[in-house]
């Protein structure tokens, strides 16, 4: 769309409800969570809308399939280089810590907890990611860092509040 409002494009495919887009460092894709009755999903498309490719399939296995949308996969984070994305999934019925390459290939889970793994966030290095957990049962959710292969998960807060959308400054 223009600035002026003229020239609109619809990017999504039309007939399922999609949000949270994030565009990639390079500025050559987009990322899209999909919410429909089989689970939050992850698209991706190029920038212009073409080539929409679903990368992520799963859903939670603690709740069944009653018609409603289930916990899947969402909250999707670029790489610095835009090679993959971190992102939160919810396929062991509690949200862990995962990475994919952006074209869907090699997935891999970093936090594996029956507690809140989430709101990833990359460094820009693109070694490590920061994310909000519940671990401590002394304290609310606190900001870990661990490295991008899922080592040396490591706290950084320990404070009694909230602390659950880490953001990197000052890189």
């Amino acid at each position: 769309m223009n600035i002026n409002g003229d020239n609109k494009q619809l990017l999504t495919p039309q007939g399922n409800s999609f949000g949270d887009p994030k565009i990639s460092p390079d500025g050559n894709m987009i990322s899209v969570t999909s919410n429909d009755r089989n689970g939050s999903q992850i698209f991706v498309m190029n920038s212009d809308g073409s080539n929409v490719k679903q990368i992520t399939f799963t859903v939670s296995s603690k709740y069944p399939d009653t018609g409603f949308p289930r916990e899947g996969n969402c909250n999707p984070v670029w790489s610095p280089d835009s090679g993959k994305l971190a992102y939160v999934s919810f396929e062991n019925g509690s949200p862990d810590i995962f990475i994919i390459n952006s074209n869907g290939t090699e997935n891999k889970r970093l936090t594996d907890t029956p507690l809140r793994d989430e709101n990833p966030a990359w460094t820009k290095d693109g070694n490590y990611l920061l994310f909000s957990s519940n671990r401590n049962p002394n304290v609310a959710s606190q900001i870990y860092i661990m490295r991008t292969e899922g080592q040396l998960q490591t706290p950084l807060t320990n404070y009694m509040g909230d602390n659950i959308y880490p953001v990197f400054i000052n890189q």
